[in-house]
């Protein structure tokens, strides 16, 4: 509890946020540990599941892009501090908003690691805010974490992503099996998403769907595109989550 919100928290009584700090027993993270231990959280607090921020200095840096880079849905916002990611993550993340921190003069973890995510991102669609302090080291999370401003802006996002389950069914080839797909949502009653996968064992396709939901339900249509031999088809069904 020697930096940032676990420090915070200890002083603040009007800290707007439940603070849980998974430690790493070694060098690196294991993100379905990660995701349980949030499964966990989510269970047994009074947490909005659409409400949850992910930040981290130095490996805590690193895990934040690799669980983000990996599960975006399940975040609202991030903020990685003096870290580094996989670019090849930037297509998942760049609808994600995400506020990066590093010092120019760091020398443990290199500007350049947040500089490649940031570019890869922005390559990717994303738009993705950069703070780089000129005269600061690897200690970039002292005055991050000091600045009352991060936590308004965690405050201002709301996740806009659902992970919905359903079945689906080709109303021309009769496949059809069960769906669990990410769904972004457009406004209160429409949902758009993307949905790849496999359809027996050799061939992959590809469901572009949107979606309105009825109740409880999400129903939705689509069309796969199952490749030259077979063209484009009709998909319908229905998700809940």
């Amino acid at each position: 509890k020697r930096h940032g919100p676990p420090k915070i928290v200890e002083s603040r009584k009007d800290f707007p946020f439940v603070v849980v700090s998974p430690q790493s027993p070694s060098f690196g993270w294991r993100v379905e540990a990660l995701n349980a231990l949030l499964d966990e959280v989510l269970a047994r607090f009074k947490v909005d599941p659409d409400r949850v921020y992910l930040t981290g200095l130095s490996m805590g840096g690193f895990g934040t892009w690799t669980w983000a880079g990996q599960n975006p849905e399940r975040f609202a916002a991030i903020a990685p501090i003096c870290g580094g990611g996989n670019p090849a993550d930037a297509v998942r993340l760049k609808d994600l908003p995400i506020w990066v921190f590093h010092g120019a003069k760091d020398n443990v973890v290199p500007l350049r690691r947040s500089q490649d995510m940031v570019e890869a991102i922005k390559k990717a669609g994303g738009d993705p805010k950069f703070t780089i302090y000129p005269e600061a080291g690897h200690d970039s999370w002292t005055e991050t974490y000091d600045n009352q401003e991060l936590y308004d802006w965690f405050l201002k996002h709301k996740r806009q992503v659902r992970v919905f389950h359903g079945t689906w069914k080709g109303d021309q080839t009769g496949y059809g099996g069960d769906l669990h797909c990410v769904v972004r949502k457009l406004d209160g009653e429409n949902y758009s998403a993307v949905f790849s996968g496999y359809c027996g064992h050799d061939f992959v396709f590809q469901i572009t769907m949107s979606g309105r939901r009825s109740q409880d339900k999400v129903l939705f249509e689509g069309e796969a595109d199952l490749g030259e031999k077979d063209g484009i088809y009709r998909w319908s069904g229905e998700m809940t989550g």
